[in-house]
């Protein structure tokens, strides 16, 4: 993909393929809009079903090599979207959070000049239920056999 940022208006191949990704950055947030409240359902226990592969098909379409992770927020759950390594996609990311933020009322935080931009830092409370195992070994050594 041409620059996100710094498309050349005079490339109507690239204007094409923006609006393409734009049509489907729109489409994930419907869909994710659309499934908000069995994933909240999901996280409350009430419901079961496979959110890590609804993800890879309704994301995925959008482009493979952005990352999500839901975690604890404040009244409620967070989703984090992240291009991890590919720096490149760091600007389409960006949009796609502009426009969900508008499409689905989301609270999205402004992006700060630490690494941290990209995910809010956790709390000290939100790790304590999930180091918990209940394992006979100490967390973190598990048995491989």
């Amino acid at each position: 993909m041409p620059s996100w940022k710094f498309l050349n208006p005079r490339d109507r191949d690239a204007a094409a393929l923006r609006r393409e990704m734009e049509t489907k950055i729109d489409a994930w947030w419907h869909a994710f809009k659309t499934k908000a409240s069995d994933m909240d359902a999901l996280f409350r226990g009430r419901q079961e079903w496979d959110l890590a592969e609804w993800m890879h098909r309704q994301l995925g379409a959008v482009d493979e090599r952005i990352m999500w992770e839901f975690g604890p927020s404040d009244g409620g759950h967070r989703l984090v979207l992240t291009p991890e390594v590919h720096r490149n996609l760091r600007p389409m990311v960006e949009t796609m959070l502009e426009r969900g933020a508008a499409a689905a009322r989301l609270v999205v935080r402004p992006r700060t000049a630490r690494p941290s931009r990209w995910r809010p830092p956790a709390r000290w409370s939100w790790p304590r239920p999930a180091s918990r195992c209940p394992t006979p070994l100490p967390c973190g050594l598990a048995s491989a056999n």
